[in-house]
């Protein structure tokens, strides 16, 4: 699949346009306001993002932009695609509660594949989140029946690479900035995590520094703050399950 770009020539510059469609979009740098255009878009669009902070968040600062979540009821949706005052339809759902806004456009007889433009963002998800959140890939099934369609990511792995894009003639889009946005980071092999991070923590010379450890088991995070006798002024966030 034959690469397209698309340039940001300077930091702290919003992407503009519009979003295109039946592709897979690379933006190489987050923070460039690709969903705020989505939505600022004229155009019908549903937007599916993975996690129900991101809708809350954005909900909060566009008033006509529906959030579908847990909360959520199908009779709210109907209501807020038959609002006539409202000339562009914008809906951000999570995956699990994408159901509910295909109901009601059935149970409203309006063509949902036809005459709106779906976007799923952080698409990475779907194959880095799905072995613990099988239905995370609940609206993938559809995602292949709306005319407009595309998915988006800071982090996407091979999509470009899967026959099935090329199927349906997607395009591959590569959101590239023009300055130097890389970041300086420290590398560190380690054959003893539980010694590497007390030495860290040891060296901070403010120790009241809040710290952030992104780990990806629950098993380690807790075996760290056990060992480190940390419980007491740490914190844990993760899915719910």
């Amino acid at each position: 699949m034959k690469e397209e770009f698309i340039y940001i020539e300077h930091e702290n510059k919003y992407l503009t346009g519009t979003i295109p469609v039946n592709a897979i979009i690379y933006k190489k740098v987050t923070g460039i306001g690709a969903t705020t255009l989505e939505i600022k878009c004229p155009r019908n669009s549903i937007i599916i993002e993975p996690n129900t902070p991101v809708i809350e968040g954005k909900v909060k600062k566009h008033v006509n932009l529906l959030g579908v979540t847990e909360g959520i009821t199908t009779n709210q949706i109907m209501s807020y695609i038959q609002n006539k005052a409202i000339p562009y339809k914008k809906i951000m759902t999570t995956p699990e509660s994408y159901s509910k806004v295909r109901k009601a456009f059935s149970l409203c007889s309006l063509d949902l594949f036809g005459s709106f433009f779906l976007l799923f963002d952080e698409c990475h998800k779907l194959t880095s989140d799905v072995n613990y959140r099988g239905t995370i890939t609940l609206p993938i099934e559809d995602f292949w029946k709306f005319k407009e369609r595309s998915l988006i990511s800071a982090t996407i792995t091979n999509f470009a690479n899967y026959p099935v894009f090329q199927k349906f003639g997607f395009r591959h889009i590569i959101i590239q900035p023009k300055w130097d946005y890389s970041l300086k980071v420290n590398l560190y092999s380690s054959n003893n995590i539980l010694q590497d991070v007390k030495s860290f923590l040891d060296s901070l010379s403010n120790k009241e520094e809040k710290v952030c450890f992104f780990i990806n088991s629950i098993d380690l995070i807790m075996a760290l703050i056990n060992a480190l006798d940390i419980k007491e002024v740490s914190h844990t966030y993760c899915a719910e399950r």
